[in-house]
């Protein structure tokens, strides 16, 4: 995936397309890994690698795509099977592993005292040239696309259409997450201070209203005061003389009835 990555960075630089560019990685990384297998297995068994296949095949491309190519084929070797068989066919080095008995000059207690002041020491670099590297990687990223359905979920993530682990269920809430839950519960403290009457049917219907908004989960603590307030201003003084009138009248119609 690096060397794919690679060599469609240094084709795009070249200037060759991007689609062109992805595609070439992908056959050069390919026919690298074959022609790196098809050597290993030549060297393991004692037989010479035909290089006739090789020349014919080249001839065939144009000079710059063959340099990707070579490329590919020369960090593949490095990358693939380096730790068993070495490009002269001899076998590998052993890995010498360190000793556990010695001791270790790292892990003393005692300071040297040579740098008491780490003020100099600390490396300094301009942000514009790391988010340039990040940019750049990105844009690689992205013109591939996920290799598989764990980064596919991971870039889900990051564009927020998949929630992060663990699960929170105020997750990307914005300001509403530092509004009290008691502030989107207890409404009816509200309309003391609205010019509300505190009994009959319009104390009944903002009853009502309060028990209703209080649990809607999907709107805003303004939305509600809002709405709140909507209904302050259309029972006015009039209406409230007028719908006291009209229950009076239907009470009366009852007894009477």
């Amino acid at each position: 995936l690096l060397l794919r990555k690679e060599i469609f960075y240094q084709a795009v630089q070249s200037g060759i397309k991007s689609a062109e560019a992805q595609k070439l990685a992908e056959n050069a990384v390919a026919e690298a890994q074959e022609r790196i297998a098809a050597q290993r297995k030549a060297q393991l068994e004692g037989i010479e690698a035909s290089k006739e296949a090789e020349k014919q095949q080249k001839v065939k491309r144009a000079e710059e795509e063959q340099r990707f190519y070579d490329y590919a084929y020369q960090m593949a070797e490095k990358m693939l099977y380096h730790d068993d068989v070495l490009g002269d066919g001899t076998k590998a080095r052993k890995t010498i592993k360190p000793d556990p008995a010695v001791p270790s000059l790292l892990k003393g207690s005692r300071r040297l005292g040579i740098w008491k002041n780490l003020e100099g020491c600390q490396d300094h670099s301009l942000g514009f040239w790391s988010e340039w590297d990040l940019r750049a990687a990105r844009i690689i990223n992205q013109s591939l696309g996920p290799e598989n359905s764990f980064e596919e979920q991971i870039q889900w993530t990051e564009q927020g259409k998949q929630w992060p682990y663990p699960i929170d269920n105020e997750y990307m809430l914005g300001p509403e997450a530092e509004v009290p839950f008691y502030d989107h519960i207890f409404l009816e403290r509200h309309l003391a201070g609205l010019g509300l009457p505190k009994d009959g049917p319009i104390a009944h219907f903002m009853e009502l209203v309060c028990v209703g908004m209080s649990k809607n989960p999907y709107m805003t603590r303004e939305k509600k005061m809002e709405n709140l307030n909507a209904f302050a201003e259309f029972f006015n003084e009039e209406k409230q003389k007028l719908i006291k009138k009209l229950h009076e009248e239907e009470q009366l119609a009852a007894q009477q009835a």
